[in-house]
């Protein structure tokens, strides 16, 4: 699976690679993901993460999609409403980590979720 973003309207895009290197259709992910990340399982299904745009356009929000072997996406979710630089991991089963930096009024922090 690769993803990218284009700029300047930040529309963030995928193409599943199969395991023989056939490349699909491009896919619109979300009208705005900027400092994605992608990983795919060893069955081929995964999760892209994103940090999406904030309710006010100020706060960035942490988003992320499942996708399946096939390349079908999930629904989007918001996974932190407050967050940035999201990553991501995921077991050969399926079962994924997203991390990401979330700013409080003083420090910042890693947060994390399964």
């Amino acid at each position: 699976m690769l993803t990218w973003d284009l700029f300047p309207s930040a529309n963030l895009y995928a193409r599943r690679i199969s395991r023989t290197g056939t490349i699909g259709q491009a896919l619109l992910v979300s009208s705005y993901g900027r400092l994605h990340a992608v990983h795919i399982d060893d069955d081929g299904d995964g999760v892209v993460v994103w940090q999406g745009k904030g309710t006010n356009n100020i706060v960035s929000n942490v988003r992320a999609r499942r996708v399946t072997s096939l390349g079908t996406f999930g629904t989007a979710q918001v996974v932190a409403s407050n967050g940035r630089y999201p990553t991501t991991a995921v077991s050969p089963t399926g079962r994924a980590l997203l991390a990401w930096e979330r700013q409080f009024q003083v420090d910042l922090r890693i947060q994390a979720s399964v």
